[in-house]
């Protein structure tokens, strides 16, 4: 009982091992060790290696601001390095976010050797507010896409007058994941505050090589699962034998 037992679980392992993908990765922007160059680097390896370049439109990129410190990483952005603050592109507004506002028109880049699948995007600095005697208050957007074609919104949740410790913190998953190799960001939504600006910076995207939506393909199981398949299945023949004896 006990040597049937052990071969049928190690052999359930090596199915289950057989049969799972690739997990998504991701690319965190705010970690300094991701760049192996000016605004660039790799990800994956071997067959899967595929080099990453930033580039800005608007301005000029900046993406090595330090992390300020007022970001307590809630809601799960606590997985996000932080040694710098994010990417987003100095112009007409000195700072490290992409804008939107009257006569500014930014957005980032986010150019692969070769395509990807994009699970996710984390984004930092995304506000909305409430109406003051300053002005109507709104609600900052941030814009995916491919590049031409919209893949994703994502719509502030945290208000900007409670305070708050998150630092705009926000993710939001591509259900399904959408095959890239060049990406487009954008900022846009309501007035946010009087000057009519919306902005934010890129923080993250989480990526798969493989599609991870599409079921996996039945892999054949190595010469020694398959000898212990079959030792199991000689077991079960025995026991039945001896049961009909």
């Amino acid at each position: 009982m006990k040597a049937s037992f052990k071969i049928l679980v190690t052999a359930s392992a090596l199915a289950v091992a057989a049969a799972t993908g690739a997990s998504a990765a991701r690319l965190d922007f705010t970690d300094a060790s991701v760049y192996a160059g000016d605004a660039m680097g790799t990800i994956g390896s071997g067959s899967n290696e595929t080099k990453w370049e930033l580039s800005a439109e608007g301005g000029t990129l900046n993406y090595m601001t330090p992390a300020d410190g007022t970001y307590a990483g809630g809601s799960g952005g606590e997985s996000l390095k932080r040694d710098y603050d994010g990417v987003g592109v100095s112009g007409a507004k000195a700072d490290d976010e992409i804008t939107d506002a009257p006569g500014v028109d930014q957005s980032i880049l986010l150019t692969f050797s070769k395509s990807i699948f994009l699970t996710a995007v984390h984004v930092l600095d995304l506000f909305k507010s409430a109406d003051t005697a300053d002005g109507p208050g709104g609600q900052e957007h941030a814009f995916v896409y491919d590049p031409d074609n919209l893949i994703l919104e994502i719509a502030a949740v945290e208000d900007l007058g409670d305070n708050p410790d998150n630092g705009g913190y926000q993710t939001e998953k591509l259900l399904p994941a959408v095959q890239v190799s060049k990406l487009r960001f954008k900022a846009g939504g309501t007035f946010d505050n009087p000057t009519d600006t919306r902005d934010y910076a890129l923080a993250a995207i989480d990526y798969s090589f493989d599609n991870p939506d599409s079921a996996p393909n039945p892999v054949p199981l190595p010469a020694g699962g398959l000898l212990l398949l079959g030792a199991l299945g000689g077991l079960g023949l025995v026991k039945r034998r001896r049961k009909t004896a």
